[in-house]
């Protein structure tokens, strides 16, 4: 059973691997050694959010299925078996079964994840759904239950279980080959009353509803939420100008942020939002109105703070000229591949974002479904082009005497081709999406160059008071990275 739980984290991360350019990972050292608890999270991208914790905790981690997460599941189909660190249903829980066999099976379940929760740790997204909020929703009650539970049938001198908050942070989460940030927090320090066990193995629904009230404060922490995301995107837009005016003044290179950093950035800057809010909201609204209007004119020109900066300039042009060239030799060189991988890819992707809109409802679930599917369908696409041609119809393959002679090698060299061009079409999508940025910035750069000039004077001065709301903050340091899943 080990190498079946070891083959299935192998498979994730792969997965995982194919998803994300980068997934940095820290805090690694809050995680306890001995004992269990219960790992909480906010549940901002579907089917993502679990495999990536699965993949980057350090110890054993069980999950449990959401209730509904397919559109023909029943509700009762809800169970993790430790054993696999995975989700499964439990047998008998079909939609055929009866009543009873049914309630046999969430117990059975629930006996499952309590004991996961004793001796290692059981992963819950208290929220009971994804969304795209800015700020984690109402939370239930399943994980203050769980964490009493698992408290109560703790043998005697045995580590108590915890609850560990873990922040879940994505560049661009609809976005593929995108980063993200796991980031472990140390287990949640309740208040002493809440910690102290019950007079009886019943828990009464205030207990549990204070330590809920925890939870959530917890996670609210840890995502830095706010209200809305008019005003996260100000936050960001602050941490962004911050980041680029400070070396620009140095006279220094402006490297490409890790997510740990910008986390970090992000966090100061809200942290120095909530205080200012509360000592001087007049002059933080008027800093805000300068920035959102900022914010509006750089994206209306649809540039970055760094291209403001005048040796990017330099840089970017001689960018601009290593796009055009492998662009003009993958229209030029490479048009046949381009088109074969169109023509045998685009059936397949068609046929996932069916497959993901029959399976499930949610926007964000069926984004998840679409990698989890493709994983299989595309190298089987692959596979049955390569047989085809290799062996149903060797007319294409015996007319190019460079190919492979024998039906084994033909159908190994398509597939391979099959992958080849499949890549290929995704890099194309990236470089014509580059050089159009690049152009537009050119542009702006030449046929605007008044613009810009202000909007370099407008990011000074909004650096200026940024800077001295700040002095005299008590704001949180730097942080490191203690791993990552890269590529």
């Amino acid at each position: 059973m080990t190498s079946t739980r070891g083959g299935l984290v192998r498979a994730l991360t792969w997965l995982l691997r194919a998803f994300f350019r980068r997934i940095e990972v820290t805090g690694i050292e809050n995680v306890p050694a001995k004992g269990g608890g219960i790992v909480v999270a906010w549940h901002p991208n579907g089917l993502v959010d679990g495999p990536i914790i699965l993949c980057t905790f350090p110890r054993p981690v069980v999950f449990g299925v959401r209730h509904g997460l397919l559109r023909d599941t029943p509700p009762e189909r809800t169970s993790a078996r430790t054993r696999l660190r995975a989700a499964l249903p439990p047998p008998g829980c079909d939609a055929a079964a009866s009543e009873a066999d049914r309630k046999a099976a969430n117990a059975h379940s629930l006996r499952d994840l309590l004991a996961a929760a004793v001796d290692s740790f059981v992963g819950i997204f208290p929220e009971g759904a994804t969304h795209d909020e800015s700020y984690p929703l109402d939370l239930r009650y399943g994980a203050a239950r769980l964490y009493c539970a698992a408290k109560h049938l703790a043998p005697p001198g045995a580590a108590r279980p915890v609850i560990l908050p873990v922040g879940l942070h994505y560049d661009e989460k609809h976005a593929f080959r995108s980063r993200a940030l796991v980031l472990f927090h140390p287990p949640l320090e309740l208040p002493a009353e809440l910690e102290a066990e019950p007079d009886s193995s019943t828990v009464g629904e205030a207990h549990i509803a204070g330590i809920t009230v925890h939870i959530e404060r917890a996670l609210h922490d840890v995502v830095h939420a706010t209200e809305s995301w008019k005003l996260h995107l100000s936050m960001e837009r602050i941490r962004k100008l911050v980041r680029a005016e400070r070396p620009a003044r140095a006279g220094v290179r402006l490297e490409r942020s890790e997510m740990v950093e910008r986390e970090m950035g992000f966090k100061r800057v809200w942290v120095g939002y909530n205080a200012r809010r509360e000592s001087d909201p007049e002059e933080l609204d008027r800093l805000l109105a300068q920035v959102r209007r900022y914010d509006l004119m750089m994206r209306l020109l649809r540039l970055e703070d760094r291209d403001l900066d005048s040796n990017y300039r330099g840089k970017m042009i001689r960018r601009f000229v290593r796009l055009a060239l492998e662009a003009t030799a993958a229209f030029l060189l490479l048009p046949s591949v381009l088109v074969f991988g169109y023509l045998v890819n685009l059936p397949t992707a068609l046929l996932l974002r069916w497959l993901a809109s029959r399976l499930s409802k949610s926007r964000k679930e069926q984004a998840g479904l679409k990698v989890m599917l493709g994983v299989v369908l595309f190298p089987l696409t692959w596979l049955a082009v390569g047989l085809g041609i290799g062996f149903a119809r060797p007319e294409f393959w015996t007319a190019y005497p460079w190919t492979p002679q024998t039906p084994v090698l033909a159908a190994a060299a398509v597939m391979l081709l099959c992958l080849l061009s499949a890549a290929l079409a995704l890099r194309y999508h990236r470089l014509a999406a580059e050089l159009l940025r690049n152009l537009r910035t050119l542009r702006a750069r030449s046929s605007r160059f008044a613009t810009v000039e202000r909007l370099r004077e407008m990011r000074s001065k909004l650096f200026d008071r940024t800077m001295g709301l700040a002095a005299g903050l008590d704001l949180p340091g730097g942080v490191e990275s203690d791993g990552k899943i890269s590529r």
